[in-house]
């Protein structure tokens, strides 16, 4: 029956190898062809100004970063820019009255003025966020009151691909409340009366009965 024994072992042998070649093939595809050893990730931009009473606008950005694939995300740096779109720059606004394009041959969006920015540094403590979980990243600014749009441009690298340098970027415009429209909505709008005690009720002075009940008038003949 050593026969049997032998045929037994050689079975035993080429299954073991097709599971190898099985799951070597199944992983090459999950991982390589797929991607999944990479994270997935989904930003967001949100921003909140207040206008100071100097005259002076105050910024708070949160950039929220969500981590949508099965692996930590790891990031070695982050960087945020605030550019100025509205009052028209002169250069860009002489393209317009010209009629010309102001995006550059070799781009394919304007590049606006840089107003300041913001840059984040994780070098000895790599940001990190796990998988199917999210944080976020926040910045202040101080600008003049005169800035009407402006863009966000927000960078987050892929220490995965540290050798290449890619990451995530999102870029965002915002419009900034003006003095004048929150004058207007203020002035506009009327705050809600307070219902009358008892006794303001009692101290209420009685309109008179014929006020009360008036006919309509009737036109002239």
């Amino acid at each position: 029956m050593n026969w049997w024994k032998d045929l037994a072992e050689i079975v035993q042998a080429v299954t073991a190898s097709a599971a190898i070649v099985v799951a070597g093939a199944w992983t090459y595809l999950l991982f390589v062809r797929k991607r999944l050893r990479y994270p997935r990730v989904s930003l967001g931009i949100t921003v909140d100004d207040l206008l100071l009473d100097d005259g002076g606008r105050l910024v708070h950005v949160e950039l929220k970063i969500e981590n949508r694939s099965d692996v930590i995300l790891t990031s070695t740096w982050a960087e945020l820019r605030l550019r100025q779109v509205l009052p028209l720059p002169e250069d860009l606004r002489g393209c317009v009255q010209a009629n010309q394009d102001p995006v550059p041959v070799d781009r394919t969006e304007v590049e606006w003025p840089l107003i300041t920015g913001r840059k984040w540094k994780f070098d000895k403590a790599t940001f990190e966020v796990e998988p199917g979980e999210s944080d976020s990243l926040h910045a202040d600014f101080m600008l003049k009151e005169d800035i009407a749009v402006a863009q966000f441009y927000f960078f987050l690298s892929n220490a995965a691909k540290s050798h290449s340098g890619l990451g995530w970027a999102l870029t965002k415009m915002h419009k900034f409340d003006r003095r004048e429209e929150e004058d207007k909505m203020s002035n506009g709008t009327k705050k809600p009366k307070r219902p009358l005690t008892e006794q303001q009720k009692q101290q209420r002075p009685q309109a008179p009965q014929h006020q009360q009940q008036q006919k309509p008038q009737q036109p002239k003949k």
